[in-house]
């Protein structure tokens, strides 16, 4: 059987190609054989044509990438090192938007770039402040510490979207991760870019900012 691939070298550099194997796991070692990262395989049939088509991936839900982040700090913070802790991660995702994220972030580490910009660039579309806090803990060697505080944040970000939903409240969200606007806003009347944050306009016309 013919497959093309799509795969990761050490430059950090995505490669397609052609290989043939008795089996896609066949295909996965041959791969990692020649120090590739497998991202997208593609079974060709005989006659077809010879374009890359990768297979449609359905994208990843806030819990997938919550649940990633949460296994990526548990790894590190038992000491695996940070490229084999990636690496890892990755292959339990296989298949998944995560996983193909994370063999691009592998293949980027391994070509000399740091994890915050490897995550910015892998098109999981994490908030904003994830990318900070992983590059602080690069900063200061307590990356496991950062990612554990990130995933919190993204739980407790979920759980009060979820509230919301059950209450049924008529609550205006506006986006201070993007919108510049909204973001100084949020950070000269609270003190800090922390979300969720709920302004809350009194009848008397005074506001204030609630946290949690």
């Amino acid at each position: 059987m013919d497959y093309k691939y799509e795969a990761v070298n050490n430059d950090g550099q995505v490669l397609k190609g052609q290989l043939s194997a008795r089996s896609e796991a066949e295909l996965l070692q041959l791969l990692r054989e020649q120090d590739l990262v497998p991202v997208a395989v593609h079974a060709v049939s005989a006659g077809a044509s010879t374009s890359f088509r990768r297979a449609p991936v359905k994208a990843a839900s806030h819990d997938d990438k919550t649940l990633v982040i949460r296994e990526l700090a548990t790894l590190l913070g038992a000491g695996v090192p940070l490229a084999e802790a990636i690496e890892s991660t990755g292959n339990a995702h296989q298949g998944s938007a995560v996983g193909h994220a994370f063999g691009l972030v592998y293949g980027q580490l391994r070509g000399g770039a740091a994890l915050s910009s490897a995550l910015r660039d892998a098109g999981l579309s994490f908030p904003e402040y994830l990318y900070q806090l992983v590059e602080a803990g690069e900063l200061t060697g307590k990356l496991a510490q950062a990612l554990h505080s990130a995933a919190d944040q993204m739980d407790y970000e979920q759980k009060v979207r979820q509230e919301m939903r059950r209450l049924s409240l008529p609550i205006e969200k506006r986006d201070a991760q993007h919108n510049a606007a909204n973001r100084e806003e949020l950070l000269q009347s609270s003190g800090a870019t922390k979300v969720p944050c709920l302004k809350i306009t009194e009848a008397n016309g005074q506001t204030r900012w609630l946290q949690d």
